[in-house]
């Protein structure tokens, strides 16, 4: 009979391999998994064999609170990442995702912020320059690659990404046909 965690290619006790890691460390159990912890723990093997019976009650028990204990740690763990996420939001420090053309993360852990990037500021300045002197994106875009100015993914400028910059430099609203 296939163990429920074997099914899901993790440990024999039904939960993580951390689970049954710490299953093995409450127990003092070393590789047994769930089955050798439920000999330890509550003396189901047989006198003659030491072999646990998979479907017994107490066996099942055992596999369910390993189980609960691993969600418990799982959602703890992604609990207190939400909470530094919104700690680190709250004081208006950039907290997830990608940092926006021109800024880079510096620093470790949890002093990590974004700081400016010298390469990219050019360009930012030189985009801010052109609109504020009327020039469309799409003209814009054309005097960057041409300057030698390149975007952080895409082989050239396109307008779409030159608008994305302008806006955020320079609070415009979004223009037809700019």
């Amino acid at each position: 009979m296939e163990v429920l965690g074997q099914a899901r290619g993790s440990s024999s006790c039904g939960g993580s391999d951390r689970a049954g890691a710490a299953a093995a460390a409450w127990g003092g159990v070393h590789s047994g998994g769930c089955h050798s912890l439920g000999q330890a723990a509550f003396g189901l093997g047989d006198e003659a064999g030491g072999q646990v019976d998979e479907h017994g009650v107490l066996a099942t028990a055992l596999r369910q609170m390993v189980g609960i204990f691993a969600e418990l740690d799982r959602r703890t763990t992604v609990k207190r990442m939400r909470d530094g996420i919104r700690a680190k939001a709250a004081e208006g420090r950039h907290a997830t995702g990608q940092y926006r053309y021109g800024y880079e993360g510096a620093g470790k852990g949890r002093a990590r912020d974004a700081a400016p990037r010298t390469d990219e500021q050019a360009a930012v300045a030189r985009i801010v320059e052109l609109r504020t002197d009327g020039e469309s994106y799409r003209a814009i875009a054309v005097t960057l690659d041409a300057e030698g100015h390149r975007p952080r993914r895409a082989a050239a400028w396109s307008a779409m990404a030159v608008r994305s910059v302008a806006q955020r430099e320079m609070g415009e609203r979004a223009t037809v046909g700019g």
